[in-house]
């Protein structure tokens, strides 16, 4: 069995991919669930939360800039490349 946490997240942790993310109110929410969830015994929705938290994470708090696209067909490329 595995040990069941005693403390709510503080938001503050050692994980350098969540660094940044430590004032944003949607993920201490994620945090706070995972965290209820694996207080109540649910591992499965404790990875969800996780899972959320990291898409949440890769969309929100990117942690380096996209290059663009050098493909004048790439719709996520620069806006104008006519010039």
């Amino acid at each position: 069995m595995s040990e069941q946490p005693t403390q709510p997240p503080t938001g503050l942790d050692d994980d350098p991919e969540d660094a940044g993310t430590d004032e944003c109110s949607v993920c201490l929410d994620f945090d706070w669930a995972e965290w209820d969830a694996e207080r109540m015994g649910d591992p499965s929705a404790a990875t969800d939360w996780r899972v959320l938290r990291r898409r949440h994470e890769a969309a929100e708090h990117p942690t380096e800039a996209r290059i663009p696209s050098a493909d004048p067909t790439d719709p996520t490329g620069p806006a104008d490349q006519t010039g």
